[in-house]
This record gives structure tokens, C-alpha cells and sequence, in this order.
């Protein structure tokens, strides 16, 4: 009966080993989280000089892209007119 105790006692040792690396990666998971969020949080912090840059206004922002200052697609009297043929 050495075999039978042999492996339990290795089925023991291994449920032991995956509950370690289950924790580990538990463990290593959340340090990397947390070193990520520190690296790069959320908010912008203000630089040292405590100078922070001011929002945009609507003057600024009046011939800006939004403003059809830039197009991308042509405009509306250049697109050619489609005609769908009967038989």
C-alpha cells in the first residue's frame, strides 16, 4: 500500500504547488496594476512651477476644425448626383 500513500502524498504536494503559483499570480497581477496606475495615472498632476495651461475659449476656438476651419470630405455642391436607371 506504499503506492496508494505515495500518491496522495504527491497529489497533496502538487494541489500545494497551484495553490503557491494561483497566489503568486494573484500577488504579481495586482503589483502590476498598481506600478501601471502609478506610471500612468488618471489625472493630469500640475508641473512644479504650478502652472497649469488654460482652457480654450470660444474665440480661440471659433476657425478651429469644428468650425468648417478644415474639411475633409467635399462639399455638399460638388458630390455628383446618382441616377438609378429603370429597365
Amino acid at each position: 500500500m506504499q503506492d496508494g500513500s505515495r500518491l496522495g502524498a504527491a497529489r497533496r504536494q502538487l494541489r500545494s504547488a497551484r495553490y503557491a503559483v494561483g497566489i503568486a499570480a494573484g500577488i504579481a497581477f495586482a503589483g502590476i496594476a498598481l506600478l501601471a496606475r502609478v506610471a500612468h495615472p488618471g489625472v493630469s498632476h500640475a508641473s512644479a512651477g504650478g502652472q497649469t495651461a488654460a482652457p480654450a475659449t470660444a474665440q480661440q476656438t471659433a476657425g478651429g476644425f469644428f468650425a468648417g476651419g478644415s474639411a475633409i470630405a467635399p462639399a455638399q455642391s460638388s458630390v455628383p448626383q446618382v441616377r438609378s436607371g429603370g429597365s
